[in-house]
């Protein structure tokens, strides 16, 4: 599913936000975490997608997938947003 990512502040500490949407619904899954506990975004990512899967012992991962460079590398991070739960 496609994904908004907003990066914000709380006190001192930065916090990343992942809201993904489906077509004409509200926010169907919102991720949030402290970045420091997390991965790095590029400050140019805003559009990204989630990747759900689903494990042998039937818990659901998700991963996060974007592009840059105007879709010429598509990156993955598998597991990226357990964190975030």
């Amino acid at each position: 599913m496609q994904a908004d990512a907003f990066r914000f502040q709380n006190d001192y500490e930065k916090w990343l936000a992942v809201v993904g949407l489906l077509t004409g619904s509200p926010p169907y899954k919102i991720f949030i975490g402290k970045i420091e506990k997390s991965f790095n975004l590029l400050a140019t990512v805003e559009k990204i997608w989630l990747i759900q899967n689903h494990t042998a012992n039937s818990k659901t991962r998700y991963d996060f997938q974007y592009v840059i460079d105007n879709g010429s590398y598509r990156i993955i991070i598998e597991e990226s947003l357990s964190f975030l739960r």
